[in-house]
């Protein structure tokens, strides 16, 4: 599961990385924040994974 951090610095989008992560995290959250911040110039991540248990096949392939 992935769920979007509030606070981070400007100009910088986080994330919290949890279990497993699916395609749906990539289409429903990270795709949309990204284009989001796309459009007011470079995007900056910050990722945290306090526990991670894998990918799904087809988060996989949304991250390809």
């Amino acid at each position: 599961m992935i769920k979007q951090l509030n606070g981070p610095p400007a100009g910088v989008i986080g994330f919290e990385v949890t279990g497993t992560v699916t395609a749906e995290d990539f289409r429903d959250l990270v795709l949309p924040a990204v284009e989001t911040a796309a459009r007011s110039g470079d995007v900056r991540f910050m990722i945290i994974i306090p526990e991670f248990h894998g990918m799904t096949p087809g988060a996989l392939w949304q991250d390809l």
